[in-house]
């Protein structure tokens, strides 16, 4: 399994986010070898995609999960974070993944509600003065906001690669 980034490997800067610098990992953002990804060729395939809301009740019962299916997939969900948080979960088990639960664990959560806070922070401050300069500028708030969700993004292309890596193996 590729290795698991966090907010604390990929900052480098002293931010509330990152407040501990023992653990001081990096992983490259790009691979080695290119993926293709998009081809083209000179025969053109047409697909018809029936909307969903033609489809009928059996097709619908058959795709979507039902709610009692939702609150079982949780149920596990939380049983496998609690695992987790504990320590007793065997990663060498190829039959299981704990992708996507990383922030619904206590470490998670919280490094997810400091990064969001100290965006809404920044923007908070900037529209406080644009207030009291009576110069409302919401461009400028919008990068504001755009800069300081900068690592969370790259968070989560990182992520997003390290899973399509995951899926090709």
């Amino acid at each position: 399994m590729a290795p698991l980034a966090d907010i604390k490997s990929v900052i480098d800067y002293n931010d509330i986010t990152n407040n501990d610098y023992s653990e001081k990992q990096s992983y490259a953002l790009h691979y080695e070898r290119p993926v293709r990804k998009v081809s083209f060729s000179k025969m053109v395939t047409e697909y018809d995609i029936e909307r969903a809301s033609d489809f009928s009740d059996e097709e619908r019962q058959a795709i979507w999960y039902s709610i009692p299916q939702l609150r079982e997939i949780k149920k596990q969900a939380k049983h496998t974070v609690q695992k987790m948080e504990r320590g007793l979960l065997d990663t060498s088990d190829d039959n299981w993944t704990f992708r996507g639960l990383e922030s619904k664990t206590t470490e998670g959560s919280q490094q997810k509600y400091e990064a969001r806070r100290s965006s809404w922070g920044a923007v908070f401050l900037h529209q406080d003065q644009q207030d009291i300069q009576d110069i409302p500028d919401p461009e400028f708030l919008a990068e504001m906001y755009r800069e300081h969700t900068k690592v969370s993004q790259c968070l989560a292309e990182l992520q997003g690669k390290q899973d399509a890596e995951v899926a090709r193996e």
